[in-house]
């Protein structure tokens, strides 16, 4: 899978690097050829459903708003779509976005920001982690916040029947991108200290079973290198889904980006 701009015609379809993958369709698996494009305004009801299946849309934070900031930052981040090689693939603006990985910084300076922060320190303060995790992980993201050190927010969310293997180039060209957005003059900074990454996971509260299994499977290698975490639950209709958040430092993450290589790649 590579990641191309729409704005590049001479890029030839033997150069788009295009995988094939086994998604399952109706309990059927099916060959689907996939592809990554920047973020763009045609993708925005496709990020926001995705943000809506990671966050639920009862959560305290403006979903419009934070996938215009996604949207905005396109040198970052990457949404993966059928490939539109195929001889019944839509164009760009009319794929349906599969997955999305990206990195948002924040540092408590605007609406937006303060509710994403305000957000993970009171899913911390409310769950039933340790007393110490709660008070270091609440000190970590407010003492960020006042040394005007971002904290980078890392989105990796997908349709169930997307498999893992898709995440891997995704997160290759995600660390490519921060690498390079640290050195150009953006008006956000990206030199993270520490990253934050919300996980989707089943866990049997009930029987207070440990076992615990990550819906995205590679977010079990972040899980293993975190610094710390805690676990939350979103009421719906029908069931109680729980989320487990991820506090990694810069060196927690490059360690996990590592791993990941060697694991995927196999």
């Amino acid at each position: 899978m590579s990641k191309k701009s729409k704005e590049d015609p001479d890029v030839s379809s033997s150069d788009e690097g295009e995988d094939g993958m086994m998604m399952v369709e109706d309990g059927e698996k099916v060959d689907v050829d996939f592809e990554g494009f920047p973020l763009s305004d045609s993708d925005f009801d496709g990020i926001r459903q995705l943000l809506t299946q990671l966050l639920s849309s009862s959560v305290d934070i403006n979903l419009s708003k934070l996938t215009e900031s996604l949207i905005g930052q396109n040198f970052v981040g990457t949404v993966l779509k059928q490939s539109e090689t195929g001889s019944e693939a839509a164009s760009p603006e009319e794929d349906e976005v599969f997955a999305l990985v990206t990195c948002l910084p924040i540092i408590p300076q605007d609406e937006l920001q303060k509710s994403i922060v305000k957000h993970f320190i009171s899913k911390c303060k409310s769950s039933s982690a340790s007393s110490e995790t709660k008070k270091e992980f609440t000190k970590i993201l407010q003492a960020c916040a006042e040394k005007g050190e971002p904290t980078g927010f890392l989105i990796n969310e997908r349709f169930i029947n997307v498999p893992s293997q898709a995440a891997l180039p995704m997160f290759e060209k995600l660390f490519s991108e921060l690498e390079s957005a640290k050195n150009s003059n953006h008006k956000a900074n990206y030199n993270f200290t520490h990253y934050v990454i919300i996980c989707k996971i089943c866990r049997d509260f009930a029987t207070q079973d440990s076992d615990t299994m990550y819906m995205n499977a590679e977010e079990e290698i972040f899980a293993e290198e975190s610094l710390t975490s805690f676990d939350y639950q979103i009421p719906t209709d029908d069931v109680m889904k729980t989320r487990r958040v991820l506090l990694l430092t810069k060196k927690n993450f490059e360690r996990s980006f590592e791993k990941l290589k060697s694991v995927l790649a196999q």
